[in-house]
C-alpha cells in the first residue's frame, strides 16, 4: 500500500497530528534555513540585539499576556462547551486588559525599563504591541487542533511564514541599522497577522464580558503564569545574563548554538501538541496500558534523534555560521540533550494539569528556574557562556525528577504513576543519553570516528526499517 492511500485510511486524529507536525515544522525549518544568512549578513553584536529582544519578549509575555494560552484554551472548551466562543473572547479580555495595563505602568517607568533590558523606547512599544495580539494566535490554533481542523492552520502557517521571512530579510537587507529593523519587521507582521484573527475572536462574540469566565480563568491560570515564566527563563534567561556579563557578541555566540540546540523542539512541540489531547482521552477511559506503550516509544524516538545530531553538530555549525560561531558546538550539545529532558518533565507535567493540581506545577517550576538563575550567576563569570547551557541541562533534569516525585507524593490517591508510565526504561534511556552526549563531545576533534559511528548507526537503522516501519505504522 502506498503513502497516498495509507493517507486516505488515516483516521481524523492521525491525519491532523501529521498535518500539525508539518506546520511545527515549516515554522522552525524556516528560522533555521534563514539562520545561516542572517549571521552572514549581519554583525555578531546586531544578532546580538535580535536575540535579547527575543529573550526579553518570551519571558515578558508570560505574565504580560497573563500566559494566555493553549492550555486554558483546550481545558475551558470541554467546561464551557455550549457558550464556547464566549469563553474565547473572555481570554482574549483577560489577556488584553493585562497587556494594557502593564504598559501604563511601562510608560510610567520606561526608562528604567528600558536600562533594565537594553533596549530603546520604541522597540518596547513595539514589544507591547507583539504582546496584546500573541495570545489570540494560541486561542485561534488552540480550537483548530482540539477539533482537528487542520486545513486552516496550514494555510495561516505557510502564509505566515512566507510573509514573515520576506518581510525579515527585505528588512535586514535595506537598513543600515538590521538587528533593529529585523525586530520592527518581526512584531509588524505579528501585529498585522495576529490582529486579524484577534479580530475574528472578538467579533463573533460583542457583547462577550461572562464574570464567570473571567473568574475561572484568573484562578486557573494564576499558577500556570508562574510554570510559563519558569520555563521561559530556563529556555531564555541564559542568553540575557550573558548579554549582561559578557556583552552581546558571547550573547549571539550562545543563541547561535540554543538556536541550533532548540531544533529538536520542531519533534517534541509537535509531538506532545498531538499527544495531550489523545492522552487526557486516555486517561478519562482509564487506558493506563496504551499509555505507557505509546510513552516509551516517544522516549526512545526523540532521544535517538539527539544523539545523531549530537554527533553531527560542528558541521551543523559550520553550515550556519561563519567561523566567528564555531564555538557554538559546545553550547549546542548539553542544549540538545536538554530538550530532550524536557521531553521528559512535560510527561509529568501534562498528568499534573490533567488533574488541575496546578498549583505543584507552580511550585515545581519556580524553584527549578531560581537554581538556574543562581547557577549562571555563579559560572557564567567564572566558566563562560557554554557554562550556561550545562546550567540550563542540569535544570531540565532537576525539573523532570522534581515533578515526578510532586506527582508520586501528592497525587498519588488519584492516579497510579507506575501503571501510566514506564519509570523505570524512561530512567534507563535517560542516563544512557547523557553518557552519549559527554562521549560525542570528547569526539568533536576526531572527525573520522564520529562518522564511523554515525555511519555504523545508520546502518543498522537502514537494516531494522522494516522491524520499525510495522511498529510504527
Amino acid at each position: 500500500m502506498g503513502f497516498i492511500e495509507k493517507y486516505k485510511n488515516m483516521s481524523l486524529p492521525v491525519k491532523a497530528g501529521f498535518w500539525f507536525l508539518i506546520c511545527n515544522f515549516i515554522q522552525n525549518a524556516i528560522s533555521v534555513i534563514t539562520t545561516p544568512i542572517f549571521t552572514r549578513i549581519m554583525t555578531t553584536e546586531e544578532y546580538g540585539e535580535f536575540s535579547v529582544f527575543i529573550s526579553v519578549l518570551s519571558i515578558l509575555a508570560v505574565f504580560v499576556t497573563y500566559e494566555i494560552n493553549s492550555i486554558v484554551t483546550i481545558k475551558g472548551i470541554s467546561k464551557f462547551r455550549e457558550k464556547e466562543d464566549s469563553f474565547l473572547a473572555n481570554l482574549l479580555f483577560v489577556s488584553s486588559t493585562s497587556t494594557i495595563l502593564f504598559f501604563v505602568f511601562y510608560l510610567c517607568l520606561s526608562d528604567t525599563w528600558a536600562k533594565a533590558f537594553g533596549l530603546p523606547h520604541t522597540v518596547m512599544c513595539f514589544m507591547f504591541g507583539n504582546m496584546l495580539v500573541m495570545p489570540a494566535y494560541e486561542i485561534w490554533s488552540a480550537v483548530h487542533r482540539y477539533y482537528y481542523r487542520y486545513q486552516k492552520i496550514v494555510l495561516f502557517t505557510i502564509s505566515y511564514v512566507l510573509i514573515s521571512t520576506g518581510a525579515s530579510m527585505a528588512a535586514v537587507f535595506l537598513s543600515e541599522h538590521k538587528g533593529y529593523a529585523r525586530i520592527a519587521s518581526f512584531c509588524l507582521v505579528n501585529i498585522i497577522m495576529y490582529g486579524v484573527l484577534y479580530l475574528s475572536i472578538i467579533l463573533k462574540k460583542p457583547n462577550f464580558i461572562d464574570f464567570g469566565i473571567i473568574k475561572y480563568t484568573l484562578k486557573f491560570n494564576a499558577p500556570i503564569i508562574f510554570q510559563g515564566l519558569s520555563n521561559q527563563i530556563l529556555a531564555r534567561s541564559d542568553i540575557f545574563m550573558i548579554d549582561k556579563i559578557l556583552g552581546k557578541t558571547p550573547a549571539a555566540i550562545y543563541s547561535l548554538g540554543y538556536s541550533v540546540g532548540m531544533m529538536v523542539t520542531i519533534i517534541t512541540t509537535s509531538v506532545n501538541n498531538t499527544f495531550v489531547p489523545w492522552l487526557y482521552q486516555k486517561l478519562d477511559k482509564k487506558e493506563y496500558g496504551e499509555i505507557k506503550k505509546q510513552t516509551n516509544k516517544i522516549i526512545l524516538g526523540v532521544m535517538s534523534c539527539v544523539s545523531l545530531i549530537l554527533f553531527a553538530t560542528p558541521e551543523i555549525i559550520a553550515v550556519f555560521s561563519p567561523k566567528e560561531y564555531h564555538q557554538a558546538s559546545y553550547v549546542v550539545a548539553p542544549v540538545l540533550v536538554g530538550v530532550a529532558f524536557t521531553m521528559v518533565y512535560t510527561l509529568f507535567v501534562n498528568i499534573e494539569i490533567y488533574l488541575e493540581k496546578t498549583l505543584l506545577v507552580m511550585i515545581g517550576s519556580m524553584l527549578v528556574a531560581v537554581l538556574n538563575i543562581a547557577l549562571n550567576l555563579a559560572f557564567i563569570p567564572v566558566y563562560g557562556y557554554v557554562a550556561a547551557a550545562y546550567t540550563t541541562l542540569v535544570s531540565y533534569i532537576l525539573y523532570a525528577i522534581m515533578h515526578y516525585f510532586c506527582l508520586k507524593c501528592f497525587c498519588k490517591t488519584q492516579i497510579n504513576l507506575a501503571a501510566v508510565y514506564d519509570i523505570k526504561s524512561i530512567a534507563i534511556i535517560s542516563i544512557v543519553q547523557l553518557g552519549i552526549l559527554f562521549g560525542a563531545i570528547q569526539m568533536y576533534s576526531n572527525t573520522i570516528i564520529r562518522y564511523s559511528i554515525l555511519g555504523a548507526v545508520l546502518i543498522l537503522c537502514l537494516a531494522g526499517y522494516k522491524k520499525i516501519k510495522r511498529s510504527v505504522l
